[in-house]
């Protein structure tokens, strides 16, 4: 058995399951990828991750595991060290953790960040942290900065947890992004980081800026982001030649306007190799049909863009003309999503997901009229949460 993977949500089961899982794991010499999902197991012990981590030691053919422990109560820092253990002297390439609503701390993440900083064989890491409160800016800290001794690191993934974490975070991560010369992708959530500003933002930025080899970059970044963030992810995207796709959310845009929005297009422009850009401004009550103009622009200039999504809900100044230049710069594109809802333009134009539709658009041409259950299920399925009814 070359693979395994055991999928088990909302488990009843005894500890003693585990034990007897871990024993079999054990059993497979030639395991080469693991993945253990137990989000929300009620009787997820400390002790049932020891069963289960033992099982991980001993393999040199091992080079995948993913646990998913998500909202498993029970489990403490106790669990995350043994873990840990199971973790030690593996040659693992790829390492995927979620931890997310668990209640452990800075003790947990501290040994987390050690064991994964000696495993220099991995090119691909993980870590989901969300809503864990327990941890504290001490403890982010000192993962990130163990983080920096993955010089191999090719992809990166990490959701922070939620708290009164700042700048201080940031920039111990940037320091470590700066020493991974290989690293080609970057999924960040912050949203979580209450004391983050738009100093430590930009800190990072620039750090992935630096990354030569950078192809991906996913940036989710709650209500953070301002004109010079745009202005400085604009000059880190000018500096990566091998940049194929972004994204960047933005769940509050008050403090972003046209400025930023024409910077960041200005800088799409000269990377011609983009073929997918995802960009969420809600609630962006300084943007409008000019600053849309400007990023329509910078889209128009790039000849593989295939997968476009740009959201302005909810911008209230954005009119049928903003609509319009988008829409004119991605009828080409294969995979597309246009969200305008909560805004002046008419609502036959309220939400774009064809070729075909974004050319009408485009020509001002009346079409049939969406519903608002229409225009609900559609943001449902590409990831958003519909805005209220007014």
């Amino acid at each position: 058995l070359g693979e395994l993977e055991v999928a088990l949500p909302d488990c009843c089961a005894k500890p003693t399951c585990a034990e007897s899982l871990g024993g079999g794991l054990q059993q497979l010499d030639k395991l080469e990828a693991v993945a253990l999902k137990f989000p929300r197991w009620k009787a997820m012990q400390d002790e049932a991750v020891r069963s289960l981590a033992q099982g991980f030691k001993g393999k040199p053919a091992l080079k995948s595991v993913t646990v998913d422990f998500e909202k498993c109560e029970m489990l403490t820092d106790g669990g995350v060290r043994h873990l840990c253990a199971g973790l030690r002297g593996t040659t693992l390439e790829s390492v995927k953790i979620n931890l997310a609503d668990c209640d452990i701390t800075d003790r947990a993440v501290g040994v987390l960040g050690a064991t994964l900083a000696r495993i220099r064989t991995l090119k691909q890491l993980d870590v989901d942290l969300e809503n864990c409160e327990n941890i504290t800016e001490n403890g982010m800290i000192s993962m990130c900065e163990d983080l920096g001794g993955l010089k191999g690191l090719e992809e990166m993934i990490l959701a922070a947890p939620e708290g009164e974490l700042g700048d201080e975070v940031l920039e111990a991560l940037a320091g470590a992004v700066r020493k991974m010369e290989k690293l080609t992708r970057v999924r960040l959530e912050l949203t979580g980081m209450n004391d983050l500003t738009p100093i430590g933002l930009a800190e990072l930025i620039s750090a992935l800026g630096e990354c030569k080899q950078m192809r991906d970059i996913e940036l989710v970044v709650g209500n953070m982001a301002t004109d010079d963030t745009l202005k400085t992810l604009a000059r880190a995207v000018r500096h990566l030649p091998k940049m194929v796709r972004l994204e960047l959310s933005c769940a509050q845009s008050g403090d972003i306007s046209d400025e930023g929005l024409t910077t960041l297009g200005d800088a799409l422009a000269q990377q011609q190799g983009v073929a997918e850009i995802h960009l969420t401004f809600f609630r962006g009550a300084c943007i409008t049909d000019e600053g849309l103009r400007g990023l329509a622009d910078g889209l128009t200039a790039l000849p593989e863009l295939r997968k476009v999504k740009v959201d302005c809900s909810s911008c209230v100044k954005v009119t049928d003309a903003g609509a319009r230049a988008l829409a004119t710069a991605v009828t080409r594109a294969e995979e597309l999503a246009l969200v305008f809802s909560g805004t002046q333009v008419s609502n036959e134009h309220a939400v774009v997901r064809t070729a075909e539709a974004a050319l009408a658009c485009a020509q001002g041409a009346k079409r049939q009229k969406v519903s608002r259950e229409e225009e609900e299920e559609f943001l449902r399925a590409i990831g958003e949460v519909p805005p209220p009814a007014a």
